[in-house]
């Protein structure tokens, strides 16, 4: 085919409908140059994230050393068993708490308010005069130590890809490693001391996770109404799922927790890890191991039926009464 004159080739191919657009279609839809695994990963948001657990991880196993020397010091031998198990009842019957606060108040309200738990209950556990006020202080302690386990977890899988995902996962576990490892020798020196340095070096710690948790967490972690789900976003809620983004006041945001749920799990889980404590200790069939491991698995069941009943959220009645 002839040309006009003085056109080319490359002339004829710009004047021609959609030419123009071509090259930067295809700059559009070339792919972008990908980073390194290595500076792909915030390390920032990782120490924000894996200090905290760090912490948590030394401070059971550094009291769980020193706990003969607290206890007789107090002139309580028979209830040394309770420091280490008031920190582990709290901490483990608190998940589920911890989990609906950092969806309804967001993941850095929720982990900064954990923190001041467990430098709340660190605190009380330094300034002790005797062992119940060490017992209340590993308990308070145990609280924030829950949603520190909830909410990390949370963070690390919202904010990283799968990949990263799989790394830091794998940074969790070896940190755990490490801190059982080496919290036992720490808790050995420290007592030698005093034993109320087992408890006060988490005062500073804390302090520092909590800021670190700030200037890294902040902007980063997602925040309430901020998810992908399709039936948040949808113009006809699921009855049983309401966006927290309707609720105005914090004060209102309370009524989203499910508060029956958490009383039945609370209680059931310490009614049975008391009932598994004193066991090896008294008689497996004395009554009060037979009542609480009855009444704790009654209730953890009246739990899971609770769950599993469909039901209105309570923010449904908040939000018709406007």
């Amino acid at each position: 085919m002839r040309l006009p004159f003085g056109k080319t080739k490359d002339a004829q191919a710009q004047d021609e409908p959609g030419s123009q657009d071509a090259p930067a279609e295809a700059s559009a839809s070339s792919p972008k140059p990908k980073l390194g695994f290595w500076k792909s990963i915030d390390w920032k948001l990782m120490a924000a994230l894996l200090f905290p657990v760090t912490l948590e991880t030394l401070d059971y196993t550094v009291v769980a050393t020193a706990q003969s020397r607290i206890a007789s010091i107090f002139n309580a031998l028979p209830l040394q068993s309770y420091i280490g198990t008031s920190y582990l009842l709290a901490s483990t019957v608190f998940l589920p708490l911890f989990a609906s606060i950092a969806d309804i108040y967001g993941r850095h309200f929720g982990l900064q308010f954990s923190l001041l738990f467990f430098l709340i209950g660190s605190a009380l556990s330094t300034g002790a005069v005797n062992i119940p006020m060490i017992l209340a202080g590993r308990g308070i302690a145990g609280i924030g130590a829950a949603g520190l386990l909830t909410i990390i977890r949370t963070v690390l899988s919202d904010t990283t890809s799968l990949n990263e995902n799989n790394f830091q996962q794998s940074a969790l576990f070896l940190l755990y490693a490490v801190g059982f490892s080496v919290g036992p020798v720490i808790g050995g020196l420290l007592v030698t001391v005093s034993f109320r340095w087992v408890f006060a070096i988490n005062l500073p710690c804390t302090a520092l996770a909590m800021i670190l948790c700030f200037l890294f967490l902040r902007h980063r972690s997602r925040v309430p109404g901020a998810n992908d789900d399709k039936e948040l976003q949808s113009e006809t809620p699921s009855p049983r799922r309401t966006p927290v983004d309707t609720v105005d006041t914090w004060i209102s945001k309370l009524a989203l927790i499910d508060w029956v749920g958490t009383f039945l799990f609370v209680s059931g889980g310490i009614l049975v890890l008391l009932a598994l404590n004193w066991g090896p200790d008294d008689n497996w069939k004395s009554a009060r191991v037979i009542v609480n491991l009855i009444l704790g698995v009654l209730l953890i069941v009246l739990c899971i039926l609770w769950e599993n009943t469909p039901r209105a959220s309570p923010a449904d009645t908040l939000v018709q009464r406007h």
